[in-house]
């Protein structure tokens, strides 16, 4: 009887392991993924509100700044023809 409720103990203590590994590497995936359109985002907000002459320029600037991966991405795979 004792033994059952060790193999028991050992299979949860496995799956809870297992589970929360993998929780906490898809969490670290979604935080590098975030700091670095972040910081692109920051990046490309600089560069177009210094450059811009306006107001109307600047806000569109903060609209390109927040749409530049997609166009990036539209852009190379139009270039690649995929």
């Amino acid at each position: 009887m004792e033994n059952e409720n060790e193999v028991q103990n050992v299979k949860v203590i496995r799956e809870n392991c297992c589970q929360n590994h993998y929780k906490t590497n898809w969490q670290q995936q979604i935080q590098v993924s975030n700091t670095l359109y972040g910081m692109g985002f920051l990046g490309a907000l600089i560069y177009f509100v210094v450059n811009s002459r306006g107001l109307v320029s600047i806000l569109i600037g903060i609209f390109k700044s927040i749409f530049w991966p997609a166009l990036v991405v539209f852009n190379l795979l139009k270039f690649f023809k995929l």
